[in-house]
């Protein structure tokens, strides 16, 4: 069951995009199954299968993480210093990146913040910090790490 947990957020974070008319109620149940059971992720098949807008999906697991979304920018780009001690295939397989410290204040991208075995993880690579969650959607955090690794 854990590794179920890890691959797909709970699928009531996704409500508003019904509400809102991104999507039906029955084609969210078959992406979730589908995520479930195949490769890929359930935001990757809402965004490509099911035509839901980045921005609508983006906002939708902002609001229900409570959290700021970003998107893929590259202006934006991830700190090297904070990468030293990190493999980039550990954090393309756990989606997280390290974006910037202010202080003791370090800003995480994560797909899911309420994942709490990663948040240990990100918490022992970083110890004394206080980590500061942003929202990114596993493709935009994809492409940070390219950027950060010159891929």
């Amino acid at each position: 069951m854990q590794k179920l947990a890890h691959k797909t957020i709970e699928p009531r974070a996704y409500d508003s995009l019904i509400h809102e008319g991104f999507i039906r109620q029955p084609d969210l149940v078959k992406a979730v199954q589908e995520s479930l059971q195949g490769s890929t992720d359930l935001e990757g098949l809402l965004i490509e299968k099911y035509r839901v807008p980045k921005a609508a999906l983006g906002k939708t697991l902002s609001t229900f993480f409570d959290c700021p979304y970003i998107s893929y920018d590259d202006r934006i780009l991830a700190d090297p210093q904070l990468l030293n001690n990190l493999s980039h295939d550990y954090l393309r397989r756990h989606h997280w990146l390290p974006l910037k410290q202010q202080g003791d204040i370090l800003d995480v991208l994560i797909d899911n913040p309420h994942d709490l075995s990663r948040g240990h993880d990100i918490q022992r690579s970083f110890p004394g910090l206080t980590i500061r969650y942003t929202l990114g959607l596993r493709c935009d955090i994809e492409q940070f790490l390219n950027a950060a690794f010159g891929d």
